[in-house]
């Protein structure tokens, strides 16, 4: 029975693992394309917003294989500012707001299974690595 149970964990585990190198992939694509983007733009006396989202996408993309949930934080902080940058710029127009933070939200959306997976574990001090308590009792 063990062997089973062993079997069944490394291909969960292999599985965790393939998961989160599609994310990382496809976050190290995009951020990198709006990264230059903006870069190009910011170069050309346009805003810098795109180059700052395409580093924060590219450091969470990076972030994923080491610390998953501070990956999470760092995406949703980019995500956040993209939607309040995209609404300032464009209003309510959903015609306008799609082409922005479709792929975005999206691309959020693949943190839900990592962060099922991992958030249990607790979020953990960069410094100290000891469990960090959000409130309640242990």
């Amino acid at each position: 029975m063990p062997i089973f149970e062993t079997d069944a964990a490394n291909k969960n585990q292999s599985r965790s693992r393939r998961g989160t190198l599609i994310v990382s992939l496809l976050l190290l694509l995009y951020g990198g394309s709006v990264g230059v983007g903006g870069g190009v733009l910011a170069l050309n006396g346009g805003s810098i917003g795109f180059l700052l989202a395409g580093i924060g996408t590219i450091l969470s993309s990076l972030l994923l294989w080491i610390r998953p949930v501070i990956a999470a934080g760092l995406y949703g902080a980019v995500l956040g500012g993209s939607i309040l940058w995209s609404v300032e710029e464009v209003g309510g127009d959903i015609v306008q707001l799609a082409p922005r933070l479709l792929l975005p939200v999206v691309l959020g959306l693949g943190f839900v299974p990592i962060l099922m997976r991992n958030g249990s574990r607790g979020l953990r001090s960069a410094s100290t690595d000891r469990h960090v308590s959000l409130g309640g009792s242990r």
